[in-house]
This record gives structure tokens, C-alpha cells and sequence, in this order.
């Protein structure tokens, strides 16, 4: 099966076209579905090639899909990511419990700020006084931003 491509000049616009051994013409967007028709035509003439092409396709597409994967509907909705910074204590509240924290820049989450974060147990506020520096982890969630671990520098 040989391919040649050509140009077609209508109203002005040049649109690449296919044109197959058969003498078909057809838009390039429409390639891979010519491959498809083909492929299955091929087949159904009992020609080995028909299958060869379907598989060269199917390769080929999968291989130009190379995207990393998101997740998407409810996992997408339950999807976390974990962020670490530093920064100094400004405020504890052990009933929430909460830390209110003084940080710098978290890259890909927000500039430098003081504000008040949830934290995941109570267990991690335990020895930390106002004033102290900290390194903490932050994760966003579907709960929003909670302090998951907290280091004393």
C-alpha cells in the first residue's frame, strides 16, 4: 500500500491530501480512519496485510497518545498533592487543631503568606511553641489545605 501526498488548492486554502493506490483522495485529518477502512477491507479479502495495517495503526496511535495520565471523574475529585515548606509559628490552637504559620513561597501552591492551617492529628503541634521555625508538609485535598507532618529546625 503506497501513499503519496499532494496539496489541494479550493477557495484559496491549501489542505495536504492522501491519495492511496485505489485513487482515493482524502483530507489528512481523515487518515487514520482510511487506514481503518482499508485495513478491514484487506481483510475481508482474506489479503495478511489488512491485518498488518490495523495493528501499525492501533501501534501508532497509542504511541502518539503519550500524554501522562490524569485522573479524571471521582478520582480526579480525590486527588491529593503534598507540598513542603518553611516557616515560623504564629499562633496554636490544639482544640481545632490548627497552626497558624508564617510561611514562605510554596512553590505550585501560593506565595509567601501568614495564615491558619488545619492539622491532620493534634500530635504534630505537641512541643512547638509561637516563635518557633519549622519545616511542614502541606496537603491539598479534598478537605482542603491540612498540615500533615511538622519538623522543629
Amino acid at each position: 500500500m503506497t501513499f503519496k501526498a499532494n496539496l489541494y488548492k479550493k477557495a484559496k486554502v491549501t489542505m495536504p491530501l492522501v491519495t492511496s493506490r485505489f485513487g482515493t483522495e482524502l483530507k489528512a485529518a481523515m487518515f487514520p480512519v482510511t487506514l481503518i477502512i482499508v485495513g478491514l477491507t484487506m481483510i475481508v479479502s482474506r489479503k495478511p496485510l489488512g491485518i498488518i495495517t490495523i495493528v501499525l495503526l492501533l501501534i501508532l496511535m497509542s504511541a502518539c497518545s503519550s500524554k501522562p495520565s490524569q485522573p479524571q471523574g471521582p478520582a480526579a475529585a480525590v486527588q491529593t498533592h503534598s507540598y513542603e515548606a518553611v516557616g515560623t509559628v504564629k499562633g496554636i490552637d490544639p482544640k481545632l487543631p490548627s497552626i497558624e504559620i508564617d510561611h514562605g513561597e510554596i512553590p505550585g501552591l501560593m506565595p509567601a503568606m501568614q495564615m491558619d492551617f488545619h492539622v491532620k492529628d493534634r500530635s504534630l503541634i505537641e512541643g512547638l511553641a509561637v516563635g518557633d521555625k519549622i519545616k511542614f508538609t502541606v496537603e491539598n485535598g479534598v478537605g482542603g489545605l491540612k498540615v500533615t507532618a511538622i519538623q522543629k529546625l
